[in-house]
């Protein structure tokens, strides 16, 4: 590996881990005492133990690489279970929907959580008030459970949700969210039977290695499970949508296509009686629900 790669996961590590406390050992990737002095002048003075990124790293960094080539997404998504299980994490789903309430449409790109979690997930209703997917609806960039703040872990929602997950064995998680066009959200998240640390590097590259997997899920039109299916639309009625969803009038897309203003509009609510939506926004989102858009 390049060596400006290691030194800027040692400048992070600086940064994020004062001297004397536990930080990454950059051979195994676990936690280790920092190899830092702090003199009297209050400056540390750094002794990195090795001369690369470890090899977890480098997984990450292959993987998120191969997201952009690879023709074969279920066997992306087998390389990301091997990939985590190196972070220690033990279970892993990804998905996406777009709506609110009973107007909700989702979409599973992957989910290998336990059968007897799932049965239980399910009896209790967690589908409609998953805590982990309401704290990501609400943030922009990824989290582990331990990081949420107490005063909202002590509501009693999120009370009976972790103690919940924790009575199943699941102790520490990674969620990441995913947020898009037309009220289009996703998630991909993690858990593990272990507390998780995670150096700075680390964290970015397996933050990225989540979207990246999610994004081409998205995009790959017709892999994983969607309760309810697209109804097929004609090939005009697409265009004039993807032309909705960059800001376009009835007018201008008629301009663009060669058609009429009224022949647009025509086209774009044939799309929403078909896709059973209200708004256009909505039957936008839809279609980037689905990897149309």
């Amino acid at each position: 590996m390049p060596l400006i790669r290691y030194r800027a996961s040692e400048a992070l590590s600086s940064v994020m881990a004062p001297a004397g406390q536990w930080g990454p050992d950059f051979r195994s990737g676990r936690g280790c005492a920092m190899l830092a002095t702090r003199p009297a002048d209050d400056h540390p003075t750094w002794e990195p133990n090795v001369d690369h990124v470890p090899d977890r790293t480098e997984q990450l960094l292959t993987f998120i690489a191969r997201c952009r080539d690879e023709p074969d997404i279920g066997a992306l998504v087998d390389e990301f279970r091997r990939v985590i299980l190196m972070f220690g994490f033990d279970v892993s789903s990804g998905g996406n929907w777009t709506g609110v309430g009973n107007a909700r449409r989702h979409r599973f790109f992957f989910n290998d959580w336990p059968e007897d979690w799932l049965a239980y997930y399910e009896s209790q209703g967690y589908f409609q008030r998953d805590f982990v997917v309401a704290e990501a609806r609400r943030r922009m960039s990824a989290f582990l459970w331990s990081e949420i703040d107490p005063d909202i872990l002590n509501s009693p929602t999120a009370n009976e949700f972790f103690a919940a997950s924790r009575a199943h064995g699941w102790v520490d998680g990674f969620a990441v969210p995913i947020h898009g066009a037309g009220g289009y959200e996703g998630i991909v998240s993690l858990a593990a039977r272990q507390p998780i640390m995670l150096e700075p590097l680390e964290r970015s590259l397996l933050e990225a290695a989540c979207r990246n997997l999610s994004e081409r899920c998205r995009t790959s039109v017709g892999f994983g499970d969607a309760p309810v299916s697209l109804p097929e639309l004609t090939a005009r009625e697409v265009e004039c949508l993807k032309w909705v969803a960059i800001g376009k009038t009835d007018p201008e897309i008629g301009n663009l296509l060669g058609i009429s203003g009224a022949t647009a509009h025509f086209h774009v609510e044939q799309a929403k009686r078909k896709l059973g939506v209200a708004t256009r926004v909505q039957a936008v989102a839809l279609l980037v629900l689905h990897g149309i858009i």
